[in-house]
């Protein structure tokens, strides 16, 4: 045993700092903090969707709207979708006619049959995989990138220590809840996860032109990324701005040739029918839901699916509205000059922010939050003049996104429901911490 132990010991004395914190985040922030919530929640816990990954047993929440939408199409009519799949339709589709191009390949192979979401889900557990292993090589990317003059790469134990980092990224991909949800759930969002992932590894990677073809196909299904084509020309970044306005410009032309031109001003309108509304489900972290939520507009633990139970209140869509225009006006028009280090870190900011303006954005949609804690975590570690209370700050964040506290929906009826908000609060945290890293360390290097 004493052996065992003194082998384990020289082991983590040969891994580097931030490898460290990393594994703590993984053993304390994540691992057992999710056997102590299922303890106390019970199976209403973010173990229960990591189990649900481990038995390959996800649902059909984005699926079967998807599967209904193409088979409208198979009878080759060309407007009134959203009037049949989701006014008069039960699951509802919400997606735009766009992102129907990315599943006809699963349509050609495995028809509209059962098997079409059988294969879906199949496809998205590897997805799943495909998430864990580029945030681990965001995470050793960024070391790199942001390791600071003091700690040397070419040390002997780099190599151990890279795989490390990569394994500890790889297993808390598979703990975080966001992204275990949106595959417990059957939801397009995984996919937009391992893309998102695969753009912010591809511009750390100096592959500009790939980060942004990548972000041009998440448009497809989550249309606020667009507005990444206009943070990117403000910052001269020409590359991933031609290949994002490529795709999105070429699979819409596309899209309005195979499902009618009017069907896509319908999607238009469904999105500014929603934004009036918003929602008050729990599992919504925005402000609009926050808002909605204190005013008890709504239902808070029942959700309504079609949001024609809730009221619009001009309170809500004014505040939702202005936070809005804040969040995404400082991502798009401030920023630090130079590019390199302070580059990667607006990049987050920017996604991040334009995820959190949209006026509904639930806990699987946070899944960008765990990329980005790849690159944050090192971004401060490398960094000498990172303080205590930063430390301190992002680990609330990581324990705020990476659980599901249900026991907040004890909350609903009284004014404290606020803190069912606790992933809006995380991402707030990070948008500080990286706005703070940025305006603490500007980066020359372009």
């Amino acid at each position: 045993m004493d052996s065992t132990t003194g082998m384990v010991a020289s082991l983590w004395k040969r891994l580097s700092p931030v490898t460290r914190s990393a594994a703590l985040a993984l053993g304390f922030g994540s691992a057992l903090l999710a056997v102590l919530l299922l303890v106390v929640q019970g199976t209403d816990s973010s173990a229960k969707a990591s189990f649900k990954w481990l038995a390959g047993s996800g649902w059909k929440d984005s699926w079967e709207p998807v599967r209904l939408a193409l088979a409208y199409f198979a009878d080759h009519r060309t407007q009134g979708l959203y009037e049949a799949t989701y006014f008069h339709s039960s699951p509802q589709f919400l997606y735009s006619p766009v992102s129907l191009l990315l599943f006809e390949p699963f349509r050609w192979f495995y028809g509209l049959g059962p098997e079409f979401v059988a294969g879906l889900n199949a496809f998205s557990w590897w997805v799943v995989l495909g998430i864990a292993a580029l945030t681990g090589l965001t995470f050793v990317k960024s070391i790199m990138l942001f390791r600071a003059s003091s700690q040397p790469v070419g040390t002997p134990d780099d190599w151990f220590d890279r795989w490390v980092q990569f394994a500890v990224a790889f297993a808390t991909t598979l703990l975080f809840y966001p992204i275990v949800k949106g595959y417990a759930l059957g939801q397009a969002q995984t996919w937009i996860s391992v893309l998102f992932t695969g753009a912010l590894c591809a511009w750390l990677f100096g592959a500009r032109a790939l980060s942004g073809v990548l972000v041009g196909l998440i448009c497809t299904i989550k249309p606020q990324l667009a507005l990444l084509v206009v943070w990117a020309a403000t910052r001269r970044e020409w590359r991933f701005v031609g290949a994002q306005f490529a795709i999105i410009v070429l699979l819409g032309l596309l899209s309005v040739w195979l499902y009618g031109f009017d069907n896509h001003v319908d999607f238009a309108r469904l999105l500014l029918f929603l934004s009036g509304r918003g929602e008050s489900y729990f599992a919504s972290h925005s402000v609009n839901s926050l808002m909605n939520r204190l005013l008890f507009n709504g239902s808070n633990l029942q959700w309504d699916p079609t949001h024609t139970r809730i009221a619009y209140n001009p309170i809500v869509h004014a505040v939702s509205t202005a936070t809005s225009l804040v969040l995404i006006g400082f991502a798009l028009f401030w920023r630090v000059p130079g590019g390199g280090r302070a580059r990667i870190i607006d990049f987050c900011i920017a996604a991040l922010s334009f995820t959190m303006a949209s006026p509904i954005a639930y806990e699987h949609h946070y899944g960008v939050l765990l990329p980005i804690f790849a690159v944050i975590l090192p971004a401060m570690a490398g960094d000498p003049h990172t303080r205590r209370g930063e430390w301190v700050a992002l680990v609330v964040a990581f324990v705020l996104s990476a659980n599901y506290f249900s026991i907040t929906k004890q909350l609903a009826d009284t004014y404290l429901n606020v803190l069912q908000s606790y992933l809006l609060f995380a991402g707030v945290i990070m948008l500080v911490l990286m706005y703070r890293a940025n305006l603490a360390k500007p980066d020359p290097a372009g």
